[in-house]
């Protein structure tokens, strides 16, 4: 499918909407740069994975059109496009170009670059959204954007899934081994505060050790993955009860807690982890309580 049609389609949807409200109320179609007032919080919402400032660009029955995927309905659903996103390893930009407006409904067009960590532009693409007004405020409505880049036809999953599935097993099973030759010697592995940080595969192994000698009941489960071009990107659930020794000892209690993780390859292996989940949450799921400073 052509990648500017359905761009091409909402905007006349939008000059359509604004056409028929600017007939019935006699309402001018006029300039209103002040819908742009929420790129700023949708930007950062993307790079600081905030669910919650995310969400609140957006009407309670928004709905968000991205490409290659299932239409989001809802802000609830929209938000937890935000949950995580900071450990993508791009940094996003937004560039609106015009915004209009006409009684209370209104668009905007704009333009986006992603930026990869080592500075090389990620993806370039473009988006219009159609903005409500709320009282005094104005929100998104509906939202669609698209890369400017050709759809890459390459299958990433027959590269990349085999090291996953060999990784997910592991965890499930303990076989480590499975690992071997599909990840680098020198792969690291990056949490939450260091916790279970890895500086090479043994690590990697240790790790996946000391969780099942803690949890030996632990299951891992992927919800959804997503395998781009050096780079899969999965979403999981955990399960497990602490009865076993570690570096605390056992509570006893049962964790159910969900992440995000970024798996990123050099030559089909694996060389770089990259984990986000709730420590706050997994500890006080483990029986800890947070106490303030004396």
């Amino acid at each position: 499918m052509n990648a500017l049609k359905p761009v091409a389609a909402l905007a006349a949807f939008a000059t359509a909407a604004l056409f028929m409200v600017a007939c019935t109320q006699q309402a001018s179609i006029e300039r209103n740069d002040s819908l742009m007032s929420n790129q700023p919080s949708w930007q950062k919402a993307f790079n600081e994975g905030d669910k919650e400032l995310g969400m609140s660009v957006y009407t309670d029955d928004a709905i968000l059109m991205p490409p290659n995927a299932k239409i989001m309905s809802g802000k609830s659903a929209i938000g937890e496009m935000f949950q995580g996103s900071d450990v993508t390893g791009v940094t996003l930009s937004l560039n609106p170009i015009e915004a209009y407006s006409s009684g209370a409904l209104g668009f905007i067009r704009g333009e986006y670059t992603m930026t990869a960590l080592d500075g090389a532009t990620a993806d370039k693409g473009k988006y219009i959204e159609v903005h409500k007004q709320v009282g005094d405020q104005w929100y998104v409505h509906r939202d669609i954007y698209n890369s400017d880049q050709p759809l890459d036809s390459h299958d990433h999953a027959a590269d990349y899934a085999p090291a996953v599935n060999a990784y997910i097993e592991a965890w499930n099973t303990g076989a480590v081994d499975l690992m071997d030759g599909l990840f680098s010697p020198s792969a690291v592995r990056k949490t939450p505060r260091g916790t279970s940080d890895a500086s090479n595969l043994q690590g990697f192994k240790d790790n996946v050790v000391a969780f099942r000698t803690a949890f030996p009941d632990m299951s891992i489960t992927v919800d959804e993955v997503h395998y781009m071009d050096n780079m899969a990107v999965l979403r999981w659930s955990f399960s497990g009860t602490n009865t076993g020794p570690g570096e605390m000892e056992p509570t006893g209690a049962a964790v159910n807690i969900s992440g995000l993780t970024t798996v990123k390859y050099l030559d089909n292996k694996v060389v770089e982890e990259l984990v986000e989940f709730d420590t706050l949450d997994w500890m006080q799921q483990l029986g800890f309580t947070l106490t303030g400073a004396n």
